[in-house]
């Protein structure tokens, strides 16, 4: 086990991934509650993979999550793993199934009016955006805030007019994109 700890950098998410491994091997998750927890503990360890650019770890960890929050019928984090296959997905550069992952979030969303509905408009977004899509990126993002003008969720409204504004500076409207530039600062 030395070898856990030769290298301080990386010596908690070492004992994170021993200790991870060990639970899921010696613990059989039988009720909601225990598969529940393993898919938060699952979520954890998929969210470090992707914060270190290892994607293909992280959808990995992801597509075990996701399958058991089917089991136990939580919506809500089924449409929170779509919705991070998704991003993963995109930054892998696979925009088609980026999208898929984004829309199969949003339908839940939608189904169990999950305040987190914006998160998906946001992304949708950013996946056409980063499709070359911009005006439907837009589009996306304007939904967002319309539905957020119920909820009133000042860090997604900053979110969405961070990313209306960055779209359109790549359309090279540099007026409208400095006015969302500041209403994203004065959230």
């Amino acid at each position: 086990m030395s070898f856990l700890f030769n290298n301080k950098k990386n010596t908690a998410f070492h004992f994170f991934l021993f200790t991870l491994f060990f639970l899921v091997a010696n613990i059989n998750f039988s009720n909601a509650q225990d598969i529940e927890q393993e898919i938060k503990t699952l979520d954890s360890l998929g969210q470090i993979y992707w914060k270190k650019a290892a994607y293909y770890k992280a959808m990995s960890v992801y597509k075990k999550a996701l399958p058991l929050a089917e089991q136990i019928k939580n919506q809500k984090l089924q449409a929170r793993i779509l919705n991070y296959l998704g991003v993963i997905a995109e930054n892998k550069g696979d925009m088609n199934q980026s999208f898929q992952y984004h829309f199969k979030a949003l339908k839940i969303r939608e189904k169990v009016n999950d305040n987190l509905i914006i998160q998906s408009y946001v992304n949708i977004g950013i996946t056409y955006n980063t499709s070359g899509e911009t005006k439907k990126a837009l589009e996306y993002y304007f939904k967002a805030l319309e539905i957020n003008r119920l909820i009133k969720d000042k860090r997604l409204t900053a979110h969405a007019f961070y990313h209306i504004s960055t779209s359109y500076k790549l359309l090279r409207d540099y007026e409208q994109a400095t006015i969302y530039a500041n209403k994203a600062l004065a959230m």
